[in-house]
């Protein structure tokens, strides 16, 4: 399949003095982006966080509608030219940011700017997190995901979360089960549990998920024996470090296979399934692989740290407040 680029130039808003632009091309063996700064030797420091904050816009850029802009930067227009399989992308492509092991500062921190998408791999975090007393009176609107492996015998912790959106990680017949009961005696009959199906793309034994083979069988008795769960689409954590010299992710291809063959064989439109795939490293070539949902992380946060206090976060809230909505 030949890859579709996009386009995005950001302008810098100068309103003392005139400054002379040149464009700079970030990525330009992807033809992803063009940056625009002013006529200026910037540090090395100040480029790599370019690079950051621009790696973030770009995904940031396509979530929900929203617009994400550089204070002192006119926002982001423009429409997305995906001209193969448009109806795979009727869903703007989402931003999860990863806080796992993050403090709630910086999810905070993150909130302020517009975020509303948190992503966390372990039940004991969301719960910490979600029923922190200061996140639930300042984040009225987040919106968790679940994307861990999930443990039968820890459902009632993790569905009691105020604000979850989604378990993106139903791999089993047996899970799907109990999350709808569960969520049913929590919850009561009628506002359903959003979930997707994790399918194991790469085969590894460390990866969670169905095999592709039995995708059809899970989304099925989802859709038929679980009336209290919304499936809205399917997730794999694909393998690390693929080269795209080599040619696209085949794990970004074996998922697309995958919803192309369920919702043949269960009469779904492929527009109703979601594809949650791509994290800090791939992100780019997910979204151009079709990815309506992608996880991101250390290119937020940072790297992950074993202990990371509140009073730790400088670099991390710097680099977050170049970022906010419009």
């Amino acid at each position: 399949m030949g890859f579709r680029t996009l386009s995005i130039v950001l302008v810098f808003k100068i309103t003392k003095k005139n400054t002379t632009f040149r464009k700079l091309d970030l990525f330009p063996s992807s033809g992803y982006k063009s940056w625009r700064y002013p006529d200026e030797k910037p540090s090395l420091v100040k480029m790599l966080k370019l690079l950051c904050v621009v790696a973030m816009l770009f995904c940031c850029g396509l979530v929900s509608g929203h617009h994400f802009h550089i204070p002192r930067c006119l926002p982001m227009f423009g429409k997305y030219p995906f001209d193969e399989q448009k109806e795979l992308q009727s869903v703007q492509p989402r931003l999860v940011a990863v806080s796992k092991t993050k403090p709630k500062a910086l999810i905070l921190e993150a909130y302020e700017r517009g975020q509303r998408h948190f992503g966390e791999n372990y039940v004991h975090e969301l719960v910490e997190k979600g029923h922190d007393t200061e996140i639930v009176e300042k984040c009225s609107e987040i919106k968790w995901h679940f994307i861990g492996h999930l443990q039968r015998n820890k459902v009632n912790k993790a569905l009691s979360v105020p604000g979850l959106c989604v378990v993106e990680t139903v791999d089993t017949d047996k899970l799907a089960t109990t999350l709808d009961t569960v969520w049913a005696k929590q919850k009561g009959q009628g506002a359903k549990l959003k979930v997707m199906a994790q399918i194991n793309t790469s085969g590894e034994d460390e990866k969670n998920g169905c095999t592709p083979e039995d995708a059809i069988h899970l989304v099925k008795h989802i859709l038929e024996k679980c009336p209290n769960l919304e499936l809205v689409g399917l997730m794999t954590i694909g393998k690390f470090g693929h080269d795209l010299s080599e040619g696209p992710n085949p794990d970004f291809i074996c998922l697309k296979k995958v919803r192309d063959d369920v919702c043949q064989a269960l009469g779904i439109g492929c527009n109703k399934l979601e594809l949650s795939m791509g994290m800090s490293d791939d992100f780019e070539h997910a979204i151009e692989m079709g990815s309506t949902n992608v996880r991101v992380g250390s290119i937020i946060f940072g790297q992950r740290e074993k202990k990371l206090s509140d009073t730790h976060t400088d670099t991390v809230s710097e680099e977050i407040k170049n970022v906010t909505l419009s």
